[in-house]
């Protein structure tokens, strides 16, 4: 089926405002998606309009290299060409996402955020922009309803159990290991748990926005 209404809604909240053309990555990337879940016809009516946003002057603009990328996958190039690839890439879906969550679609945004962070991450140093990437992160974690319901579900677990590994929790909940592992990282920046290195894995304890907090050992 056509999912044609969630990213029009993305590529509407992308187009608004005067700084459209400095969001070409990212509305590239929301039409690369839609093309690939929209009827022909309208994939070609929205090239149409934005032709000249979404490729911009010149056939080797950061945009058309990124749409490559995009659609091939990583570059084979040279460094410079990588890191201006990994530039793209980061903002594109940074900007996605943050239209998504403006939309409502919760999930988009979630894998929007996880790949800028994915990007971000190849580059040395950028501490900073990875800080800041993470609180925003973090912030949108406490209005997530996925994460919400796992940090809903593990609660009682932890204030039971406090200690329990991270592993025992993902036969125990109705969600996917990748799903707990995304809210339980969230949940201890938010302060909602806390946990701490243990061999491979974590031990889970109740965080400071428990209500039990006796049970808390000293890290």
């Amino acid at each position: 089926m056509c999912d044609q209404s969630k990213w029009a809604a993305i590529l509407d909240k992308l187009l608004k405002g005067s700084e459209a053309d400095s969001r070409r990555p990212a509305i590239l990337h929301a039409c690369i998606a839609f093309s690939k879940a929209c009827t022909d016809a309208a994939v070609e009516k929205l090239q149409h309009e934005l032709r000249g946003l979404i490729l911009g002057p010149g056939s080797a603009s950061p945009a058309t290299i990124f749409k490559r990328d995009i659609e091939e996958g990583a570059p084979a190039a040279s460094d410079e060409d990588l890191l201006v690839w990994l530039e793209q890439a980061t903002r594109a879906h940074l900007e996605v996402a943050r239209a998504a969550r403006q939309a409502g679609d919760f999930e988009t945004a979630r894998e929007e955020y996880l790949k800028a962070a994915q990007a971000l991450a190849q580059f040395k140093g950028e501490e900073w922009a990875k800080a800041s990437l993470r609180q925003e992160q973090t912030d949108f974690a406490r209005d997530d309803p996925l994460y919400q319901a796992i940090v809903a579900a593990v609660r009682p677990i932890v204030q039971a159990e406090p200690g329990i590994l991270q592993t025992a929790l993902y036969g125990r909940l109705p969600f996917g290991r990748e799903e707990v592992g995304y809210a339980v990282y969230f949940a201890n920046e938010v302060g909602d748990i806390r946990r701490r290195k243990k061999g491979r894995t974590y031990e889970i304890f109740p965080g400071e926005n428990s209500l039990n907090q006796a049970n808390l050992p000293p890290v």
